[in-house]
């Protein structure tokens, strides 16, 4: 049997607890905290005269242990722009 770190000189430790190793990092045992959010800042509103749509663009923005990372603007919300003719 091998002599536990940290005991007294002449205790020995068998079992799980003999095979514990101290972390390193603290990165080993939590997990990184990764939010995202969707937002229109930056985005452009296109407006679709064939479908009688305003369409407010939007994009996601990913923020990890206070990095963030915003993505390409992609279609969002669409809004009609007047009332649709009537025959």
């Amino acid at each position: 049997m091998a002599t536990g770190a940290g005991l007294s000189p002449g205790v020995q430790n068998s079992g799980p607890a003999s095979q514990y190793q101290p972390l390193t990092n603290q990165q080993d045992y939590r997990q990184a905290k990764t939010e995202q959010k969707i937002v229109t800042d930056g985005c452009t509103v296109r407006i679709d005269a064939a479908q009688n749509v305003a369409i407010q663009q939007s994009k996601a923005v990913l923020y990890e242990e206070g990095k963030v990372k915003s993505l390409q603007c992609l279609q969002g919300q669409q809004y009609p722009l007047y009332p649709a003719k009537v025959p």
